[in-house]
């Protein structure tokens, strides 16, 4: 019977190459020019002992690298998955944005709705505090009342829809830019604060300019252009404590230097919960000489005045603003968070 005669290792050498370069091409990168095979790839005796057992005169170091030297030249994107079919995990699923969109802004509007009948309480109380109106802890339990006894007429009325409308606003501007950046597969971070400031502050200037001569002293007057000044900086930093600090601290929170061994989605809602109510430790005296200057508009009045006017509101202020900001940023950003995460989900499954 006649036999087939052993390939030499010069062929297996050039049919093993070959393979390589053309599974490189195809994955779309450039093939390096061959270079001369290292001496450990060169035939030994224990080789050709092992290739004459085989019928092959291939050494048998260079038969097993063949395989996943293959493997290793295409790129692990197009590499067959537990199925056995190539999946190119490149091409990630995508929500189309006609329909990412609208979600945001529902889960937006949502989320504030869940916090607005509080943060109107709480603003309407401070505003007439600052002006003698009314005691805080008076106009905080009359605006209780009125919510758990006469929710119809609450709800109607503009305190709780101005609220309403800020920080939904806010929220919608928000999450409509971080989709936008994350569909461009750019960093959201700068534009997110950007919009969500200017967003908050021109809203917010609008519900303060109501609440200031709603709630002020006197007849109602123009606000002095500082009380803009001192709203957009405490505005500012409120958003920049509720979108772009909670990241950074929820790292911090995570990291190996911390003792805290915490799970990512708890350090997660800490950090939501807790910058924002600290950042009111840094902008309630701003708000208070903004009501100051608006309450007491005598420029007669010396500086030693207005920071007494502020030692004296900061420390029942500051807590109002916490609790006003807690459920504002702090509650309404999980809740918004938790709502957004769902809804994507759910886009993803249709």
């Amino acid at each position: 019977m006649p036999t087939t005669a052993p390939l030499p290792v010069s062929a297996v050498l050039l049919s093993a190459e070959s393979a390589v370069v053309s599974a490189a091409s195809t994955s779309g990168s450039a093939a390096a020019p061959s270079a001369p095979l290292p001496d450990a790839c060169q035939d030994s005796p224990a080789d050709r002992i092992a290739s004459v057992a085989v019928g092959s005169t291939a050494p048998a170091s260079l038969l097993a690298p063949t395989v996943p030297a293959l493997q290793a030249s295409v790129p692990p994107s197009v590499q067959p998955q537990s199925g056995g079919q190539p999946h190119d995990t490149r091409q990630q699923h995508r929500v189309p944005l006609h329909m990412l969109l609208p979600l945001e802004a529902a889960c937006a509007v949502v989320s504030a709705g869940l916090v607005a009948p509080l943060i109107s309480i709480v603003d309407k109380s401070i505003f007439a505090n600052a002006s003698g109106q009314q005691p805080l802890l008076q106009g905080l339990l009359a605006g209780i009342r009125t919510l758990l006894t006469r929710p119809a007429y609450f709800v109607r009325q503009p305190s709780f829809l101005l609220i309403w409308g800020v920080y939904s606003g806010t929220y919608i501007t928000a999450n409509t830019v971080q989709a936008l950046c994350d569909h461009a597969a750019v960093p959201w971070q700068i534009p997110k604060f950007v919009g969500s400031s200017i967003a908050n502050v021109g809203l917010s200037v609008l519900k303060d300019l109501y609440f200031t001569r709603a709630f002020g002293s006197g007849p109602a007057r123009p606000v002095p252009p500082k009380s803009y000044t001192l709203y957009m900086t405490r505005d500012a930093l409120t958003i920049f404590s509720s979108f772009n600090l909670p990241p950074l601290l929820s790292s911090a929170l995570a990291g190996p230097a911390t003792p805290l061994n915490l799970s990512p989605g708890t350090t997660d809602t800490v950090a939501q919960l807790v910058a924002p109510c600290a950042m009111q430790i840094l902008s309630t005296p701003l708000h208070l000489h903004g009501m100051d200057l608006y309450n007491r508009p005598d420029t007669a009045l010396s500086a030693r005045d207005r920071v007494a006017f502020i030692r004296r509101e900061y420390v029942v202020t500051t807590a109002a603003r916490v609790a006003r900001i807690f459920p504002a940023f702090g509650i309404g950003g999980v809740a918004n968070k938790y709502l957004r995460t769902k809804g994507r989900a759910w886009l993803e499954t249709l």
